[in-house]
């Protein structure tokens, strides 16, 4: 804790092991406040059991201690380089709303130590538990929800919750291994030679999108992801055709939009069939179109021709 804006105290043991109760004691909104959940009485053999699965010993200090300065700080022997990581795996999230969060607990039958886990989580990690979807099918909903949270707490460094599934994914995965989404944080510089890739293509404004995804069943994954992409990037997925022929439109359609979201610098995306190709091709494979990228490769060895050509004539 100690960050300021909603950071809580610090000192109770994580999850319950004795003494001041679990995930960080204290209290403050989203610093600490998660005090008895598995302290004493035989609810501590659980509280040591999950500090032996997930932390492996007791940690110190008050959890997030966040605020519009950005996160606090936490003392010597806390977890900060895990908090923040934490806060970066989901920092692309939208935050849930108290509304939401209550309608979520609303609509399942989960016991009030999980409740109370939940609304005392950042809204960006309510956001990656409640987005995961309903939980209605599960046969022990509140072993669900703490999994859940769980999974938004102990992440590592670089690791990132995908925008489009909301599951949580390992660093070195550049795509979601469950829907095939793009790693939003995890690859600088990657963004901007998707957009360089799509520079000839028309961006598709929104009525062609939502006319596009009236048009074809697909999975809400699906089409989340698609409304969630650049424009341009919209408009190369959208004019490579319908996918009524497809028998699974969300596969296709997934698969298109992994196509525009894993470019190298130089590819390009064909302006009249709209497939991908890569840098060193010259007209495209699928439909001979010339490279719109052509000339501006060839435009600086035209000058550097002209150049060498006046310093002829003066020499």
């Amino acid at each position: 804790g100690g960050g300021g804006g909603h950071g809580g105290g610090g000192g109770g043991a994580a999850w319950g092991a004795g003494g001041g109760g679990g995930w960080g004691g204290g209290g403050g909104d989203w610093g600490g406040g998660w005090g008895s959940d598995y302290s004493n009485g035989g609810a501590a053999a659980a509280g040591a059991m999950m500090a032996m699965m997930m932390m492996k010993g007791a940690g110190k200090g008050g959890a997030w201690g966040w605020s519009d300065d950005g996160y606090g700080k936490w003392p010597k022997n806390g977890k900060k380089g895990g908090q923040i990581a934490c806060m970066q795996a989901v920092d692309h999230l939208e935050p849930a709303t108290d509304a939401e969060v209550e309608a979520f607990l609303a609509e399942h039958s989960v016991e009030e130590h999980a409740a109370r886990r939940l609304r005392d989580l950042h809204p960006k990690q309510q956001t990656g538990v409640l987005k995961r979807g309903s939980m209605l099918d599960a046969r022990d909903q509140t072993a669900v929800v703490v999994k859940r949270i769980a999974d938004m707490q102990f992440v590592k460094a670089g690791d990132w919750v995908c925008p489009g599934c909301f599951d949580v994914q390992f660093s070195k995965n550049h795509v979601c291994r469950k829907c095939g989404a793009a790693n939003p944080i995890g690859r600088p510089g990657h963004f901007e030679g998707e957009l360089a890739a799509a520079e000839f293509i028309a961006p598709a404004t929104t009525e062609e999108v939502e006319a596009f995804l009236a048009e074809h069943t697909v999975q809400e994954k699906a089409s989340e992801r698609l409304r969630a992409l650049h424009p341009k990037l919209q408009g190369a997925v959208i004019k490579k055709g319908d996918l009524n022929d497809a028998r699974d439109k969300t596969a296709v359609l997934l698969r298109r939009m992994m196509d525009v979201t894993l470019l190298k610098d130089g590819d390009w995306i064909c302006p009249a069939c709209y497939s991908h190709q890569y840098r060193k091709a010259k007209t495209c494979r699928k439909c001979q179109a010339p490279s719109p990228l052509a000339g501006q490769e060839e435009a600086p060895a035209s000058i550097t021709a002209s150049a060498a050509s006046k310093t002829d004539g003066l020499a």
